[in-house]
C-alpha cells in the first residue's frame, strides 16, 4: 500500500482539527475523498478506507457548520464596490463549494453530535463506507412493538449493530470498536430508563 496516501489522511485529519473557515474544511474533504479514490484503486482494507471517508464526512460537517454562520448573499447589505472588495464574505462559487455541496454540509452540521457519531459508528459496524450520502439516508428501522421502555431508536440501532455480530473478527478492529460504541451507548441508555 502506498504511505503518501496515509500520510495524507493524518495531515488531513491534524488539518480538520485546526480548520477554521468553511474552505479550509471543503479542502480537508477534497484531500479524504481524493485519498479515499486511491486507496479504494488500491485494494486497501475497508477500515483504511472507511478512515478516509469518515474524515471527509467530518470534514463536511464542519464546512456545513461555518456555512450556517455565514451571511446569505440575500440578507447581505448594499454597498459600493470600493467597500464590497474590503468587507464583503466570500460567495459560495468563490470558495469552491456549489450549492449541492453546501446543502448536504448544512444537512450534516444539523444532526445533531450523539446521533451523527451513531449513524457513522453502526454504518462502519455493518462494512458500509461512511460517506456523506450514507449518514444522510441513515434509516433507522421502525421497531416492533414491545413492552420494554428503553427508547425505540436505541433498540433499533442496537439491532442494526448487533446482526452483524457474527461477521466481525477479532481481528477487525474498527468494527468491533463501532460495535462495543453502540452496546455500551445502549447500556447507559437502559441505566437512564432505570432512574425514572
Amino acid at each position: 500500500m502506498n504511505d503518501g496516501a496515509l500520510i495524507q489522511l493524518d495531515r488531513a485529519q491534524l488539518a480538520l482539527a485546526e480548520c477554521k473557515t468553511a474552505m479550509e474544511a471543503k479542502q480537508v474533504s477534497d484531500i479524504a475523498e481524493a485519498a479515499r479514490v486511491y486507496l479504494v484503486r488500491l485494494g486497501a482494507s475497508t477500515e483504511t478506507v472507511n478512515r478516509a471517508a469518515e474524515i471527509r464526512t467530518l470534514a463536511e460537517r464542519q464546512m456545513g457548520a461555518f456555512l450556517k454562520e455565514m451571511p446569505s448573499a440575500a440578507g447581505r447589505p448594499k454597498i459600493s464596490s470600493e467597500q464590497e472588495l474590503i468587507s464583503r464574505p466570500a460567495t459560495l462559487a468563490e470558495i469552491g463549494i456549489t450549492k449541492k455541496q453546501s446543502s448536504t454540509a448544512q444537512k450534516l452540521a444539523s444532526i445533531p453530535t450523539e446521533e451523527f457519531h451513531e449513524r457513522v459508528a453502526v454504518l462502519k459496524a455493518g462494512g458500509e463506507t461512511p460517506l456523506p450520502s450514507k449518514v444522510l439516508a441513515f434509516d433507522v428501522p421502525a421497531p416492533k412493538p414491545s413492552r420494554f421502555t428503553m427508547p425505540n431508536r436505541g433498540l433499533s440501532i442496537a439491532r442494526g449493530a448487533i446482526s452483524h455480530l457474527e461477521t466481525i473478527l477479532p481481528a477487525d478492529g474498527e468494527r468491533l470498536a463501532a460495535l462495543i460504541f453502540v452496546r455500551d451507548w445502549c447500556n447507559r441508555q437502559i441505566k437512564k430508563q432505570d432512574t425514572i
